[in-house]
């Protein structure tokens, strides 16, 4: 696969998951609170199935080049975008999936709280790797 080819997925799956985080920060995670308690686990499981099909492969995506990027070439803004994605799987899998394992099986507004203001993380890590594309490139 070409550097190229590298670079051009890597800035799909980077990009695409900026302006995807960027609407479940702003609008999907907030409107839970709207959600009546009587719908919720139909709307949450819904939510996480769907969003899944979105969000999986963009990821995939970005660790994937990320790290074919940096093992061809080890230069500093490779090392950052792969320690990026790396940084948004992680936090995914430690903070967000129990999160939302909570949130399954009923509604806690503090828990939608904990989700909203902890999601910041990987809001600003995706925007950042997307920044550093857009000005190396």
């Amino acid at each position: 696969m070409s550097q190229e080819l590298l670079q051009n997925l890597h800035a799909l799956g980077a990009h695409g998951m900026t302006g995807v985080i960027w609407i479940i920060q702003l609008l999907v995670y907030p409107g839970f609170k709207y959600t009546e308690a009587t719908q919720w686990i139909t709307h949450h499981k819904a939510h996480t199935t769907r969003i899944t099909f979105v969000v999986f492969p963009l990821m995939v995506v970005q660790l994937a080049t990320a790290a074919l990027l940096y093992v061809n070439d080890k230069n500093e803004v490779n090392l950052i975008q792969l320690g990026i994605a790396i940084a948004v799987w992680a936090t995914t899998a430690l903070i967000f999936i129990p999160l939302h394992n909570q949130l399954a099986r009923r509604p806690d507004h503090k828990v939608i709280r904990k989700l909203v203001s902890l999601n910041w993380i990987r809001t600003i890590l995706w925007t950042l790797g997307s920044a550093l594309l857009l000005v190396e490139h």
